[in-house]
C-alpha cells in the first residue's frame, strides 16, 4: 500500500545574510538540501538562480532559496515545484520592512536606460511581504533557534484518477479509426508529462509502431521519456528514445516533424504553449493522431492564453477535438501551502473579469492611465489586469508581473466598465538619447537596455536621428474577449496616443508578430509600417513588424523617411531572407507599404549604411535595397568593375542580384560557408564605396 504525498511547508528566515544562512543550515540539517544562491558554500550543493529552470521535473526533500542577492521571480516559481510532498522550502530574505528598498541586483534587470537600479520601484516586493503575512507563512529572525525539519518521506504515489484518465484518452486516440486531437491541460505536479510517457510505453509494449514525443526543447521532454523508459526496462535505448521490436519511441524537434522529416503514427506534444502557434497548426495538418499537452498555471504563465487561442484553431480545423484537465496533484496533497503561496505571490491563477461584467455598452467604458501604487494596493484590479494579459498573450511570465509593477519607464492604461477591466495596454518610454550616444547606437557600437523602436530604426533602418527623439512603445495590448469587436481596442490606443501627445512625445509605435489582422488593426488606429524584422516572433511564428504614428514635426520627418526606406527594402526582404513568408502576410505587407518609390540615386544615408555594412556593423538583409542601387552603376563602369576580384563579383551577383541562399552561394564560389561569403561581400562593398561613395563615406572607411 502506497502512502499519499503530504503537504509541503515554507519557512521564511529574515535578517543579515550570514546569520540567515547559519539558521537555514540548522533547519535543513540532515537533509539533502539544494541551495539556490550565487554564493559558493563549502560542503553544500548550490545552484545559481539563473540556472533554476534546469531543476524542472526533479524532486528534493528541501530547498533553500537565498533572496539576499536578488529575488529572481522566475527562479522562485521554478524552484517551488521541485520540493516533494512532505518537504520544506526555506526562503532567506532581508528584514521585511527593509526588503522592498533593497534587491538592487535584481532591480538592475528591470532598469532600462537611463534609469539606475535605485529608480526601480519596490511595489512587487512590498506586495510579496503582504502576501507572506496574509498567508501566515512562518517567519523566524536569523537569530531564532530553529529545530531541524523532519521530512516524512512518502512512497511514490500510484498516480491519480486524472492521470489514469489521461493515459486512457491517449490510448483511445492512438487506436481510433477516426482520430481527433486531444488536449491535456494541468497545473504543475499533476503528472501530465508522466501520462504521456506511460501511454507511450504501453503502446510500444503492444508493438504499436512509431510514437514521437516533441517539445520546445529536448530538456522539456525528459520527464515523459524517463517515465517511458522506467515502464519498459527491457527496451533497447535508441538515441533519446527507445525501441522494442519493431515499435519505437523517439524525440524529434517540432519543426522537423512539421516539415515531414520525421514520420510518426502518434505525436505527443509536451509544453505545447511554448511552441509557436503556426508550427502547432502544421503539426495538426500533418498528423491525425496528436496530443497537445501544456501547463496551465506554471511558472511560465503561458498555458491559459494557449488554451483559449489554440482552441479556436482546433474548432476551425478539427471539430470534435477532446480536452482533459488534470486537477489532482500527484506529488503533494491538494491544498498544498507552498503551491498556494506561489500561485498568489506570482498571480499564476489570476483570471480576467467575467464576461458579463465587461460586455456593457461602449459609452460606459472609462479609459485612462492607472497609478501603479494604486494598482499594487488594489489586489482585485491587479488580478484582472494581469489575468487579461496572460489570457491574451502566450508569453506572459512572473517577470512581466514585476516589470508591470516596478519598471521605471512603464505606464499602464486600463479600460474599465462597472469597475472591471475590459482592456489593458502597457506602454514604455523610449528614446531621448544624447547626440553622441545616438550616434554610437546607430554605428552599432552601443546597445542600451530597452528602447526597441529607437535602436532598431537606427541600426536596421539607418535613421541616425531616431534615438534622439522621444517616443512611446505599446508593449502589450489586450481587450477582453467579451468586449472585442466594437472598437474598444482603437479607443484604448487613442488614449495612449493622447497621453503621449500631452507629454510632448514625438511618436507612438509598436512591434508585433505580423499577421494581416494585426496589421489592419494598427492601420485603423492611424499607424503605418516602418520596418520588418527577420527574426520570427515566438508566439506567432511570423517576423516582427514595426509601426509608427508621428505626433510632432520631428516625428513626422522621421516617419516619412522610415516609410520611404521601408517601402524600398520590403521587396528585397521578401525576395531573399523572407522568401518563405506566408503569401497572405506578404500581400498584406506590400499593400500596407504602398507603391514602391521611384528609382533614385544613392543618397548620404545609403552611403552611410553601405559603409557600416562594409565595416561589419550591419546585417546584409538591411542593406539589400541600397546594394541593388550600387551594383548597377558599378557593373556598368568597366574600370570600377575591374577593381573587384572575380569572387567578389560573383558573390554580388549570386547573393544580391539572384537572391541565392548562403549555402548555394558558398558552394558555387568554393567557399566554406556564410561567414566567408559575407567577408567577400563586405570587401566588395568597401571597394565600391571607395570608388563611388560620397566624401563622408570614403572618409569613414579610411578611419
Amino acid at each position: 500500500m502506497t502512502t499519499r504525498p503530504r503537504h509541503r511547508q515554507i519557512q521564511l528566515i529574515t535578517g543579515e545574510r550570514d546569520a540567515c544562512v547559519a539558521a537555514a543550515r540548522r533547519r535543513v540539517a540532515g537533509l539533502a538540501a539544494l541551495w539556490i544562491t550565487d554564493q559558493t558554500m563549502e560542503g553544500t550543493e548550490t545552484l545559481p538562480a539563473a540556472r533554476a529552470h534546469a531543476l524542472l521535473g526533479g524532486e528534493r526533500d528541501a530547498l533553500v532559496f537565498d533572496a539576499h542577492a536578488g529575488f529572481d521571480v522566475e527562479a522562485f516559481g521554478a524552484c517551488a515545484g521541485v520540493v516533494r510532498g512532505g518537504g520544506l522550502f526555506v526562503l532567506l530574505a532581508p528584514q521585511c520592512e527593509h526588503w522592498p528598498a533593497l534587491d538592487l541586483e535584481e532591480k538592475a534587470r528591470i532598469a532600462d536606460y537611463p534609469h539606475p537600479p535605485e529608480a526601480v520601484g519596490g511595489r512587487f516586493l512590498a506586495r510579496l511581504v503582504r502576501v507572506l503575512a496574509d498567508m501566515r507563512v512562518p517567519v523566524a529572525r536569523a537569530d531564532t533557534p530553529l529545530p531541524a525539519w523532519a521530512v516524512s518521506p512518502a512512497a511514490p504515489s500510484a498516480g491519480t484518477p486524472d492521470q489514469g484518465a489521461a493515459v486512457a484518452a491517449i490510448l483511445d486516440l492512438a487506436r481510433s479509426p477516426a482520430p481527433r486531437p486531444l488536449v491535456l491541460l494541468a497545473d504543475r505536479g499533476r503528472g501530465k508529462s508522466a501520462a504521456l510517457g506511460l501511454a507511450a510505453a504501453q503502446l510500444i509494449a503492444e508493438g504499436y509502431g512509431h510514437v514521437v514525443i516533441t517539445a520546445p526543447r529536448p530538456a522539456a521532454a525528459q520527464t515523459a521519456l524517463a517515465h517511458a523508459r522506467s515502464a519498459l526496462p527491457g527496451a533497447t535505448p535508441r538515441g533519446r528514445g527507445l525501441a522494442l521490436g519493431a515499435a519505437r519511441l523517439d524525440f524529434a524537434a517540432p519543426d522537423a516533424l512539421a516539415a515531414g522529416e520525421v514520420p510518426a503514427d502518434l505525436v505527443l506534444v509536451d509544453e505545447a504553449a511554448a511552441i509557436p502557434a503556426p508550427l502547432l497548426e502544421r503539426l495538426l495538418r500533418r498528423f491525425p493522431r496528436v496530443v497537445f499537452s501544456t501547463t496551465v498555471h506554471g511558472y511560465e504563465g503561458t498555458g491559459r492564453g494557449f488554451a483559449v487561442r489554440f482552441a479556436r484553431v482546433l474548432d476551425r480545423r478539427t471539430p470534435g477535438w477532446r480536452q482533459l484537465t488534470l486537477q489532482t496533484p500527484v506529488r503533494w496533497d491538494a491544498g498544498d501551502p507552498l503551491e498556494a503561496l506561489v500561485f498568489r505571490a506570482l498571480l499564476l491563477d489570476a483570471e480576467p473579469a467575467l464576461d458579463a461584467a465587461v460586455s456593457g455598452p461602449m459609452g460606459a467604458m472609462e479609459v485612462g492611465r492607472v497609478d501603479r501604487d494604486e494598482l499594487a494596493r488594489d489586489e482585485a484590479l491587479l488580478r484582472e489586469v494581469f489575468g487579461l494579459l496572460v489570457l491574451a498573450h502566450y508569453r506572459t511570465s512572473p517577470m512581466d508581473l514585476r516589470q508591470l509593477l516596478d519598471g521605471p519607464n512603464l505606464a499602464v492604461f486600463v479600460m474599465r466598465t462597472q469597475g472591471h477591466v475590459a482592456g489593458v495596454a502597457l506602454v514604455a518610454e523610449e528614446g531621448g538619447f544624447p547626440p553622441e550616444l545616438a550616434r554610437q547606437v546607430w554605428a552599432g557600437r552601443r546597445r542600451v537596455r530597452g528602447h526597441l523602436l529607437a535602436q532598431s530604426l537606427a541600426q536596421h533602418a539607418g535613421l541616425v536621428d531616431a534615438p534622439g527623439l522621444r517616443g512611446r512603445r505599446v508593449l502589450r495590448i489586450a481587450v477582453h474577449p467579451a468586449a472585442q469587436g466594437r472598437g474598444r481596442g482603437r479607443r484604448l490606443v487613442q488614449a495612449v496616443v493622447e497621453d503621449a501627445a500631452r507629454r510632448a512625445a514625438d511618436y507612438v509605435g509598436s512591434s508585433f508578430g505580423v499577421t494581416p489582422g494585426l496589421l489592419h488593426f494598427w492601420q485603423r488606429c492611424g499607424f503605418r509600417g516602418v520596418r520588418l524584422g527577420l527574426a520570427r516572433d515566438a508566439a506567432s511564428g511570423a517576423p516582427s513588424a514595426m509601426v509608427l504614428r508621428p505626433l510632432s514635426a520631428a516625428g513626422k520627418t522621421l516617419f516619412a523617411e522610415a516609410r520611404r526606406r521601408h517601402a524600398e527594402a520590403l521587396p528585397c526582404l521578401l525576395a531573399d531572407p523572407l522568401r518563405g513568408l506566408d503569401p497572405a502576410i506578404a500581400d498584406a505587407l506590400l499593400a500596407e507599404a504602398g507603391p514602391a518609390p521611384a528609382p533614385r540615386a544613392l543618397d548620404a544615408t545609403d552611403w552611410a549604411e553601405l559603409t557600416a555594412f562594409a565595416a561589419g556593423a550591419r546585417d546584409l538583409a538591411y542593406v539589400l535595397a541600397p546594394l541593388h542601387r550600387l551594383i548597377a552603376p558599378a557593373f556598368a563602369d568597366r574600370h570600377i568593375h575591374s577593381l573587384l576580384t572575380p569572387v567578389q563579383r560573383d558573390a554580388l551577383v549570386l547573393k544580391v542580384v539572384k537572391a541565392r541562399g548562403f549555402p548555394e552561394t558558398a558552394a558555387q564560389l568554393g567557399l566554406a560557408g556564410r561567414r566567408q561569403v559575407l567577408a567577400e561581400l563586405r570587401g566588395a562593398v568597401r571597394t565600391l564605396v571607395n570608388a563611388l561613395g560620397d566624401a563622408t563615406a570614403r572618409a569613414t572607411l579610411a578611419c
